[in-house]
């Protein structure tokens, strides 16, 4: 039986491993654009997801397992608009964004050998997390993100983050070498912005030029004064 869910509001197929075509066929008849590959809410038992070669008009894919897959054969989406990949083992397998030139919206642990992510030129959405560079200058080239997440990483300044103009909301989140906020005074359309355990943050004078902000929230920063507005 197939088996729908919701995520962010929108209708999605949680695969079968013992019904990955029946799945597959029932999501293309009715024009369900999110696939879920999922051992914890779902029923995904294989090692690998092979199978989505065989569909590469696959545009929004969802990988949310408790053990390690070779998820290797995304490569083959060339369509693919959203990836999100949630594995909560070790998890070092090689993504070479170069393939992925249409996606906008993306969540992900970054890892050593993530390759070309600067090439997402795309991008509206990023949520990374273990991010392990000192700045942001390889997102220099987003100019059309809006949404921006930086959790548990070990940035220790924004630089590269004035050039995201568009940006409207922004998460940093336990990065706890994080000293510097330059860079966020030149984000003139932010207007949600949280900063939640940046323990070095040394300053927070870069705010007062954000004149658009609705939504302020910095908590758990040192020797920060917490803020909620």
């Amino acid at each position: 039986m197939v088996k729908l869910t919701e995520i962010n509001n929108e209708k999605a197929i949680l695969i079968n491993s013992d019904n990955i075509a029946d799945d597959m066929e029932y999501a293309i008849k009715n024009k369900i654009k999110k696939i879920v590959i999922s051992s914890r809410i779902g029923n995904y038992k294989l090692d690998n997801i092979n199978f989505v070669e065989a569909y590469p008009e696959i545009q929004d894919l969802t990988i949310s397992t408790y053990l390690n897959v070779d998820y290797s054969a995304i490569h083959f989406l060339k369509g693919l608009t959203k990836l999100s990949i949630d594995v909560l083992a070790v998890d070092n397998q090689e993504i070479d964004f170069s393939s992925f030139e249409n996606l906008e919206d993306l969540n992900f642990n970054w890892r050593k050998k993530t390759i070309n992510l600067d090439k997402c030129s795309n991008l509206k959405s990023l949520i990374i997390s273990k991010y392990k560079k000192k700045e942001l200058t390889e997102f220099s080239n987003f100019r059309n993100l809006e949404t921006l997440f930086v959790w548990q990483s070990s940035i220790e300044n924004l630089d590269g983050i004035e050039n995201l103009s568009n940006l409207r909301r922004l998460s940093l989140f336990k990065n706890k070498k994080l000293t510097s906020l330059k860079g966020l005074e030149n984000l003139t359309n932010l207007v949600d912005l949280e900063i939640d355990e940046c323990k070095s943050l040394e300053s927070i004078e870069e705010l007062k030029q954000l004149k658009n902000l609705k939504t302020l929230k910095i908590e758990n920063c040192g020797n920060i004064e917490d803020v909620i507005l």
